[in-house]
């Protein structure tokens, strides 16, 4: 009768494979992490106040406590956003918050000009 024994080089190869399996998934695990930290990357939001409203843009004035403020007096963002959600009805003086790129940000002396805008809403 055949005794089923595990030898030296069958422990070897199942340490192998084991190594070899951990490493794939730590590799795995490392690229979703990687993905997951740059999805964020551009997208940022303000409170701001509605200073105009022109045909094809917003004029905007940060509000004193953003950290965009720093810089800039008034931004000039278009009134046609990336979301489904349409801006809402707004008039002089509303709060709004805005989600945009930060990437397409330009800045001019005190004023500022944001070319993608992903949506934005009414803020109290």
């Amino acid at each position: 009768m055949e005794e089923n024994r595990i030898t030296k080089k069958d422990l070897l190869f199942l340490l192998g494979g084991i190594v070899v399996l951990s490493l794939c998934i730590m590799f795995f695990l490392s690229k979703q992490q990687h993905r997951q930290d740059n999805a964020d990357k551009g997208c940022a939001w303000m409170n701001a106040t509605l200073l105009e409203r022109k045909q094809n843009s917003l004029i905007v004035k940060p509000e004193s406590n953003q950290w965009i403020s720093r810089d800039i007096k008034q931004i000039e963002i278009p009134n046609k956003v990336i979301s489904t959600e349409v801006i809402p009805e707004i008039t002089k003086k509303d709060k709004l918050r805005i989600v945009f790129n930060e990437d397409t940000l330009t800045k001019s002396n005190a004023k500022g000009k944001i070319r993608i805008v992903f949506a934005v809403y009414k803020w109290n």
